[in-house]
């Protein structure tokens, strides 16, 4: 008996090193990746002053989120960049939608924007993503023009959720960041998100006669929400749609 109890201890001791020994090659490689992020991200964006530099690594499961804008409180006076990279051996899919910009100013006065003047942006953001595209319940029911994007095992992108609607469809391993600049510490102050919010205000202010008449937000977001033929499969769909719709990177 003690002898079977002996080899035991030395099989869970085996054990914990090999495990040990895979962990300390894991921490290894992964400092390497990140020490390539913060290298690309800090020679990309030579003249920002960053006060967070975050680096997470995921391995949670995604699968089909809604379309949406991202929504980051307390961020109006700040810059988001956001880097990615597919560490799995499979596609990571992605739909993205229309720019804030073209967004922004297609509904503003359909969704009455304006009262969002004096608010902060990410309740902006909420409205266009509600009204438009709906909540997480909608998703897969909307019908709104979009791209399907494949980024293979590997690769890198850049994106700001607030400049670009975004949906995950399906993605499993992958390292995100988050640098955080305030809007003072940008070389080029005009490309901030907050300027870009207060062009759209003002190019409203410009353009949209005193005596229009805005159709009510609630109607207007009702006679989005037409049923979609979940049947329908975009690979059935004919090679030049597909050429139109889908962006392979």
């Amino acid at each position: 008996m003690p002898q079977r109890t002996s080899r035991n201890n030395r099989f869970r001791q085996g054990c914990v090193r090999r495990r040990l020994g895979r962990f300390s090659y894991f921490f290894e490689q992964s400092k390497l990746v990140n020490s390539q992020i913060r290298s690309a991200l800090h020679a990309i964006f030579s003249g920002y002053r960053f006060s967070r530099r975050e680096i997470i690594w995921r391995f949670a499961e995604t699968r089909v989120e809604n379309l949406h804008f991202d929504t980051d409180k307390n961020c109006d006076d700040l810059e988001l960049i956001r880097l990615y990279v597919n560490l799995d051996d499979v596609p990571r899919i992605w739909y993205t939608g229309g720019t804030f910009a073209s967004l922004g100013n297609e509904w503003y006065e359909k969704l009455d924007l304006g009262r969002f003047r004096n608010e902060s942006h990410d309740k902006l953001l909420k409205e266009l993503t509600m009204k438009v595209f709906g909540d997480w319940h909608a998703r897969g029911r909307d019908k709104v023009p979009r791209h399907l994007v494949m980024f293979e095992p590997g690769d890198v992108w850049l994106s700001d959720g607030r400049l670009v609607a975004h949906q995950v469809v399906y993605g499993r391993r992958v390292v995100s960041t988050l640098f955080v600049a305030p809007a003072d510490a940008v070389p080029d102050p005009t490309n901030t998100f907050a300027q870009k919010v207060a062009e759209l205000h003002r190019r409203d202010n410009e353009s949209f006669p005193a005596n229009a008449t805005m159709a009510p937000a609630r109607q207007v977001a009702e006679s989005r929400k037409k049923k979609v033929d979940l049947r329908a499969s975009w690979q059935d769909l004919p090679e030049h749609v597909l050429k139109d719709t889908i962006i392979r990177l």
